[in-house]
């Protein structure tokens, strides 16, 4: 994890969790206070990939503001006692407002601190749990009982990861995407009942970290299965440890290379994020194991694209990564210098129109990023 890191000729040097030395340099090399926000990722946002995009949208918000953006992630990926260490160390340094990822054991007592010193949280990623988290009142007022947001910035993963799994159905049956509640005009069971047809399936998720939001896509897809008829036992998970460099091709390659497998006569399978895609491309898999793999991944990257183009993905579940941490700092923004309000749903902070600027079905303030079901990259 970076604690002194460079930027526009200032350095940043963080102790004990606290910030000391917070600052802006302009071109004439005066120093300022800047007005400085808390971005706590359970990946690191050094990453050139998802993280790193999100942290870079965000920063380019920050700068149109005239704010600081300071990330605080781990070196690889995270557990939920390191997030949990991180949202501590951005409470105790007292900023404008928090944007992080709130999941794990111990999370809800870290938000719970934060709505006691006052420091909005915007939660991004993963969607917050209901049991442990509520929408706190625009006064600050926590929800009793449970820790407090402002507002959260992503996508529901149990409804993008049914739409995922749906879809695997209906390519695999009827050649055909999950659209409007049917496969192109078929049925989900029609499509599914011609998949099955003498032949023997697996649904595979593949999980490249033990993240609440991975986890539930994963659940999600296995009630898609149940209700389809799929028997439990051939629902099966694909992971590894993502600190053993290219331990997840390794998996991939023994998963469809068992000869335990050979008789299966289709693969549908559900990637978890660039990670698992970049998995499962770097996978030497037999071309005829190959043809009877359908796969469908989450979010967007560079290779995902070009996989898409080529065919080596048949689509990917767009979030909307790009937009959580920017879109979540342009409403926290708004709050603390709007004598905290936010604007009512479907208006941007600019007064402009946003349908994605809603409310939940739990009652959260949402910024709707995803998801967006995509063949082909925009």
């Amino acid at each position: 994890m970076r604690t002194g890191i460079w930027r526009r000729g200032c350095r940043r040097w963080l102790l004990s969790g606290i910030a000391l030395g917070l600052c802006a340099c302009g071109d004439d090399g005066n120093t300022q206070p800047r007005e400085t926000y808390y971005l706590v990722s359970h990946g690191p946002t050094t990453d050139v990939g998802f993280w790193g995009e999100v942290f870079d949208a965000a920063e380019a918000v920050a700068t149109r503001l005239g704010v600081d953006i300071e990330p605080l992630h781990p070196a690889v990926e995270t557990t939920g006692a390191e997030l949990n260490a991180l949202m501590r160390q951005a409470v105790d340094a007292r900023p404008a407002g928090i944007i992080a990822t709130i999941w794990g054991d111990g999370m809800p007592a870290e938000v719970m601190r934060a709505n006691q010193a006052d420091i909005p949280v915007a939660a991004i990623n993963v969607y917050p749990d209901v049991a442990d988290y509520g929408p706190v009142a625009l006064d600050g007022t926590a929800p009793p009982g449970k820790a407090g947001f402002l507002l959260y910035s992503g996508q529901n993963d149990a409804d993008a990861a049914d739409e995922v799994a749906r879809s695997l159905v209906c390519l695999g049956g009827a050649g055909a995407m999950y659209t409007d509640g049917s496969c192109g005009g078929t049925s989900v069971a029609d499509a599914w009942t011609a998949l099955t047809n003498g032949a023997t399936v697996r649904a595979v998720c593949i999980i490249h970290q033990q993240s609440a939001g991975v986890l539930t896509r994963c659940e999600a897809m296995k009630a898609v299965m149940n209700e389809v008829g799929l028997p439990a036992a051939q629902y099966e998970e694909i992971t590894w440890n993502e600190a053993v460099p290219d331990a997840g091709k390794t998996a991939v390659q023994a998963y469809f290379a068992d000869p335990a497998r050979a008789d299966v006569d289709h693969f549908l399978v559900m990637s978890n994020g660039p990670n698992g895609a970049a998995a499962y491309l770097a996978a030497d898999i037999a071309a005829d194991v190959e043809a009877k793999i359908v796969i469908g991944t989450f979010d967007t990257s560079d290779a995902i694209c070009d996989a898409l183009t080529s065919g080596a993905l048949r689509f990917a579940s767009s979030q909307g990564h790009r937009d959580q941490a920017a879109m979540a700092l342009a409403y926290l923004h708004h709050y603390v210098h709007g004598d905290r309000t936010l604007p009512e749903p479907g208006k941007a902070p600019d007064g402009s129109d946003d349908a994605r600027w809603t409310t939940s079905a739990d009652n959260y303030r949402w910024y709707k990023t995803g998801p967006q079901l995509l063949t082909q990259c925009p």
